[in-house]
């Protein structure tokens, strides 16, 4: 890792949102995408992501990922647990970010059903409807980054609401749902995609503060809860595949992919 790192024991803090890829399920076929051209390694380690699709293009300017390979199969059933469900929406929403860079008007539309009905069980109907009809449009239309701009407006409207309901446990499931997916496919296109920048596969050092603050700052019931706990055993193990790596390598990245697999697994099964 680079010299400024912070701690990776701190990782397992937020277990939620560290995520490797690889992937169940495709839809369709396999369309090729051209790599966006880098004009040095200084450029990807300026990146700070802001969202999924930040992260999502700055692995493009390191390689050229099949973004479809990277599709999951899509939860069958609503989880019981509304500390899932907020999780599992916050994955959906990056779910709707990977379909967007793959040019996928048909997946677009299927997540984003998905996301109206998780959000349906949060009390979020209101707040989703409108923005996904607009998502949806916008990627029928081709303005594809419309598209990523209506789901970050609608990820930080869940996260308002949910904290005027007081419900911040959930608010904070919700963002780390969000990069715990977009974290799976991140380190699943290091894992099999050549990229020197083995680091990406956990993201940056700001995402990574940012994801701790949210960790540690759960109640304690919620980090009770046996899913919640279950992601929690399972980072630990990722912080100590990078705890003290130098210079990390694929196996790390791809031993990563296949550890919050099963966190993704855990917290999108009912």
């Amino acid at each position: 890792m680079t010299p400024h790192s912070p701690p990776l024991e701190l990782v397992a803090a937020a277990v939620l949102a560290v995520g490797g890829a690889g992937v169940a399920a495709q839809e369709g076929r396999v369309v090729p995408e051209p790599a966006v051209p880098v004009e040095g390694a200084e450029a990807v380690h300026a990146i700070a992501p802001g969202s999924p699709d930040e992260y999502f293009t700055s692995l493009s300017k390191l390689t050229n990922p099949r973004w479809r390979r990277c599709y999951r199969e899509l939860p069958a059933d609503l989880p019981a647990e509304r500390s899932k469900v907020a999780a599992g929406l916050g994955m959906l929403i990056a779910d709707a970010h990977l379909a967007v860079m793959a040019r996928d008007v048909q997946r677009v539309r299927n997540v984003g059903a998905e996301v109206g009905s998780y959000a349906k069980m949060l009390g979020l109907s209101a707040t989703a409807g409108g923005r996904v009809a607009t998502l949806d449009a916008a990627c029928e239309g081709a303005e594809w980054e419309e598209g990523h701009a209506e789901l970050k407006a609608l990820a930080d409207e869940f996260g308002k609401k949910l904290a005027e309901q007081r419900d911040e446990d959930l608010a904070a499931l919700v963002e780390l749902g969000i990069w715990t997916r977009a974290l799976h496919v991140g380190s699943g296109v290091v894992a099999t995609g050549k990229v020197d920048e083995v680091e990406l596969a956990i993201g940056s050092e700001a995402l990574l503060a940012r994801l701790i603050e949210l960790g540690v700052g759960l109640s304690e019931a919620c980090r009770a809860e046996p899913s919640i706990a279950f992601a929690l055993a399972e980072g630990e193990k990722v912080a100590a595949l990078w705890r003290g790596v130098e210079k990390p390598g694929e196996t790390v990245a791809a031993e990563t992919e296949a550890l919050l697999e099963s966190i993704v697994g855990r917290l999108s099964s009912r």
